[in-house]
């Protein structure tokens, strides 16, 4: 086992487990994305510091994200919070995000 990926689920009292599909683009749209992954960096990095080393914590950022500034800063500080050091922490891109990105760079005129 090398380590543990960060998944995101919200727990609706009524609706049960909702998946990230159907949630995440909504916090995107809202503006709501940069405080969601502050809360679940805040929780993940928390239970992970427990972790023995050498096992790393994988996160899913998505385009949107990459596009804010405050990002490092985010990941940075909630680590430090959570006593997780980032030199074990992988940032990955989603794929739903890059798939989405191909579809619009296909629809651009060419140069």
């Amino acid at each position: 086992m090398a380590g543990f990926e960060v998944l995101a689920r919200w727990k609706h009292p009524r609706l049960g487990l909702i998946l990230p599909e159907n949630f995440i683009s909504l916090a995107e749209e809202d503006g709501l994305i940069g405080r969601l992954m502050r809360q679940i960096l805040r929780k993940a990095f928390l239970s992970a510091s427990a972790l023995p080393v050498p096992l790393i914590l994988a996160v899913n950022i998505s385009p949107t994200q990459l596009r804010e500034l405050s990002l490092p800063t985010q990941i940075r500080e909630a680590a430090e919070q959570g006593g997780f050091p980032l030199a074990r922490l992988t940032v990955e891109i989603t794929e739903s995000g890059l798939i989405g990105n191909l579809e619009m760079h296909k629809k651009l005129p060419a140069s």
